[in-house]
């Protein structure tokens, strides 16, 4: 962490592939059937930092305002997915070098996916390496996309690249940093509401976290992730709001221009407000930094200065309330123009009541707004089928989200035992595509229905046991396991794949796939088709998997 380098780097692959490192390319030359990648770095890094991306890729080249290039990568097959997968992405790198007041400190802007990467992303200099579960359609990226992990992983090429922490003592340094200035970027993009809402949320975490024994000091160097990222951005944004915009923008321009390329301490940034504001930073350093408990009750006063967050607070109290003195407030907050945050807010407390006529009307009101996330909160919320949503969950199939279109075939499936192939026909036929998750969804849903032929259900399970596959994520791995564990229907190539993924690199994918082989081996019809299968493996692979499972 404490070394810096600056070096040149050649890469020999294949010549189908491309080769991605950090810094500019220099050139690329034919070595036979190869070719050789060669980069420069001119400016000193840490050595931590180095980065190589060997992979079948395609990329799209543009110019920040600042006139810095970005290179954004995706694989041949994804063209459609690059524009809403890196959306916002110059707006934000735009945004940043404004607000943080300091250039981009590099030449070039690379941002790679990788397949099974183990983290959402690393901020490698120059070239951000991010998990490819993260590459979205139109319609997934109202699901859950890059956008967080993006803005993250920008703010780290000041904030851990240009300036690096000494240990892990001041960790907050960089991940505290690059999430608050992730969040501002957030911000520009969805507004200040958005902004307040996450300090929120992550607030109440921090206090959970306190509550349960497990807080510690910011300063801490065995502190959890939650106290380095959230806490510290929490501590930035009181530290902005105690000494004031101007101040604070001006300590970290001075920070950043002061250690470029060097390693800091918490006394070295709090020396530089200190001089810059003129104000002593103990009692700070006090509640923020080496307080091992979060200070909730001044979190709570920061908040209560932004009127959304007022009316938030009002409308959350009503949680406790009971339908009839709720009701106006819940109208209240359907108002013209609608605030998302608060309409979803309503919602969740919706499902508390028993259900009625003016429910229905406060859902059909909510739905009627169009706003994609209100309508995806509703469709996630319902429990249960209800006839009187029945036309409004049919709208739903079409939505923008992958997710409301799942929530709501469920739900019609479920009240529509007469009607179910009519309605899952015709819900696929109205998709021009299905994430994984839908069409496990559908498949399974379908195979639980009458009035399918006997060749078609073979073909709707073929439709979910291909998504065992390494093929795919863990997530929609682990996911298709789960659904032919209830089917009763895993088959042969479903298992093996099963044991290649209890050696996964990624720890929490490998634990559970080694939950689900031990719990099926204790089954007496799984363990045979198991044992036939490592019977056909090769003596060492049975070996290591026996000597593993212990059977």
């Amino acid at each position: 962490m404490n070394d810096k380098i600056v070096w040149d780097i050649s890469i020999t692959v294949p010549s189908q592939y491309r080769a991605i490192s950090n810094g500019v390319l220099l050139e690329t030359t034919e070595v036979d059937k190869n070719r050789k990648w060669q980069f420069n770095m001119d400016i000193p890094m840490s050595s931590y930092l180095v980065a190589m991306v060997v992979g079948n890729y395609e990329v799209e080249k543009k110019m920040s305002a600042s006139q810095k290039q970005m290179e954004l990568y995706y694989y041949p097959e994804d063209l459609q997915k690059a524009e809403p997968t890196y959306r916002h992405t110059i707006k934000m790198f735009d945004f940043l070098e404004q607000e943080i007041g300091i250039e981009y400190p590099w030449k070039v802007y690379k941002q790679i996916p990788v397949k099974d990467f183990l983290y959402s992303g690393m901020e490698n200099t120059t070239a951000t390496i991010y998990s490819d579960q993260f590459v979205v359609d139109d319609i997934a990226f109202n699901d859950g996309n890059y956008v967080t992990v993006n803005a993250h992983e920008m703010a780290h090429q000041w904030f851990g690249n240009l300036v690096t922490e000494t240990s892990g003592k001041h960790h907050w340094l960089q991940e505290g940093f690059a999430t608050y200035y992730s969040m501002l970027a957030e911000q520009e993009i969805y507004g200040e509401d958005h902004y307040y809402m996450t300090l929120y949320e992550n607030a109440e975490s921090l206090i959970a976290q306190t509550k349960a024994g497990r807080g510690t000091a910011l300063l801490d160097p065995k502190a959890s992730s939650l106290t380095f990222y959230q806490h510290g951005a929490w501590a930035l944004h009181a530290l902005r709001d105690e000494i004031g915009d101007v101040d604070f923008k001006s300590s970290v321009r001075t920070y950043l221009k002061q250690y470029a390329g060097r390693n800091v301490t918490t006394d070295d940034f709090l020396k530089i407000v200190s001089n810059t504001s003129g104000k002593d930073m103990s009692e700070f350093k006090n509640r923020w930094l080496t307080n091992t408990q979060f200070p909730s009750a001044e979190a709570l006063q920061l908040l209560r200065k932004r009127n959304f967050m007022e009316q938030y607070f009002q409308l959350a109290a009503r949680s406790i309330s009971n339908f009839d003195e709720s009701f106006n407030s819940y109208k209240e907050t359907l108002r013209s123009p609608v605030n998302e945050l608060l309409v979803e807010e309503m919602i969740s407390q919706l499902i508390l009541h028993k259900k009625n006529d003016r429910i229905i009307e406060l859902y059909k009101e909510a739905a009627a707004t169009g706003n994609v996330k209100v309508r995806q909160a509703i469709a996630l919320s319902l429990q249960n089928y209800d006839s009187a949503l029945d036309k409004l969950l049919r709208t739903m199939l079409n939505d923008q989200s992958y997710l409301t279109r799942e929530s709501a075939l469920f739900l019609l499936w479920q009240g529509n035992p007469m009607d179910r192939p009519s309605i899952l026909r015709n819900a696929k036929e109205s998709w021009n595509s299905m994430s994984p998750s839908l069409e496990m969804a559908w498949n399974a849903l379908a195979l639980n229905s009458s009035d399918f032929k006997n060749n078609e259900k073979y073909d709707f399970l073929q439709g979910i046991s291909k998504f065992t596959s390494p093929e795919y994520s863990p997530q929609t791995r682990t996911a298709a396991f789960d659904y032919l564990i209830n089917l009763d229907a895993m088959g042969t190539q479903n298992y093996r794949d099963l044991i290649d993924a209890c050696f996964h690199h990624s720890w929490r994918f490998y634990k559970n796939s080694r939950d689900i082989f031990e719990a099926l081996y204790k089954k007496d019809e799984s363990r045979v088709l198991i044992d036939r299968i490592l019977s056909t493996m090769p003596d060492d692979e049975q070996k290591r998997i026996r000597d593993l499972f212990k059977v």
